[in-house]
C-alpha cells in the first residue's frame, strides 16, 4: 500500500528540486524563529542545505518574536533540513499586509509597504514576526495554538 502512495518518489531521490537555486541567493527560516540567508552551494536527498556566506538575522532580547533589525555574519554554514521550516530564494518576494490583524497590533504606525508592492526579505520577516492566532480563533478552540 504505501510503496503504491509514493510510487513517484525513488528511494534516495530529493523530496525537492533545488537544483535551480544552486548558486543563488536563498532564505531559510528554522523552527524556533531563527532566520538566515545566503548563496545554497549544495543540497541533498533530506534537503539537508550548504550556504556559503551565510547571515543571521537576529531577535530582540526582550521580545523573542521580534526581529531586532541586526545580522550576524556566520560563513559557511551546514542547515539540517528536518528543522527547515520555510525555504525561498532572495529575489521575487512580495509583502502583504497581515490578513489577521490582532486588536493588540498597532495600525497608526502603518506597514512599510502597501499589497501589491515588491518588498524585501526583511520586510516579509517583519510579517512573520507575530505568529500567534487571533484571539476569536483561539477563543473557539478549533486551532491548537502553541503555548
Amino acid at each position: 500500500m504505501a510503496a503504491r502512495l509514493n510510487s513517484n518518489v525513488k528511494k534516495g531521490e530529493a523530496i525537492l528540486d533545488l537544483t535551480k537555486y544552486i548558486n543563488k541567493g536563498v532564505h531559510v527560516r528554522f523552527f524556533g524563529g531563527r532566520a538566515v540567508s545566503g548563496v545554497l552551494k549544495g543540497f541533498d536527498h533530506l534537503v539537508n542545505l550548504v550556504l556559503d556566506g551565510a547571515t543571521e538575522y537576529l531577535r530582540d532580547a526582550e521580545e523573542p518574536y521580534r526581529m531586532s533589525g541586526d545580522t550576524r555574519p556566520l560563513g559557511l554554514l551546514v542547515c539540517r533540513g528536518t528543522s527547515i521550516s520555510l525555504l525561498g530564494p532572495q529575489d521575487g518576494f512580495q509583502a502583504i499586509d497581515n490578513p489577521f490583524p490582532s486588536p493588540s497590533s498597532d495600525t497608526s504606525s502603518g506597514t512599510e509597504s502597501s499589497p501589491g508592492s515588491t518588498g524585501t526579505w526583511d520586510q516579509m520577516l517583519r510579517g512573520l514576526e507575530d505568529t500567534r492566532l487571533p484571539r476569536e480563533a483561539e477563543e473557539i478552540g478549533h486551532v491548537c495554538t502553541r503555548r
